[in-house]
């Protein structure tokens, strides 16, 4: 009979699946050096960052500068976002959505690619485009 409240949901040993895929995990985090992963992540998080100024009907909302930031780029939309983001998804751009108008878009150093990144900037211009 669990504990009532909080305790009830406390456990002494975590499921072994859940510590396998955890462990492979950080061995993939270790062999790249959290140094090397930053550093890629503000490169990754900079081209992204050139490529959405140049698209109108976007404001970047986090702050310019890689040490005051992570790798996320928070940016507020000039039109309503529902339309935008489900556009975006229907081509596999998956973003983080904040209604009415914030999207939230962050490059993962470990499998995104500056292609990726470019991809994002470019379906975003173009869907913009088309409900402006």
């Amino acid at each position: 009979v669990p504990a009532s409240g909080a305790r009830g949901w406390k456990i002494s040993n975590p499921p072994i699946v859940s510590v396998a895929s955890l462990r492979g995990s950080l061995e993939v985090f270790a062999a790249a050096g959290m140094p090397a992963l930053r550093a890629r992540s503000i490169a990754l998080t900079g081209a992204l960052e050139a490529l959405l100024d140049g698209i109108p009907g976007i404001t970047q909302i986090t702050p310019r500068d890689p040490d005051r930031r992570g790798a996320m780029l928070t940016i507020r939309l000039a039109v309503p976002g529902d339309a935008v983001v489900a556009a975006l998804s229907a081509q596999g751009v998956i973003v983080d959505f904040r209604r009415p108008a914030i999207v939230r878009v962050a490059p993962a150093p470990l499998y995104n690619s500056y292609e990726d990144v470019w991809r994002v900037a470019e379906t975003l211009k173009t869907t913009l485009a088309g409900v402006g």
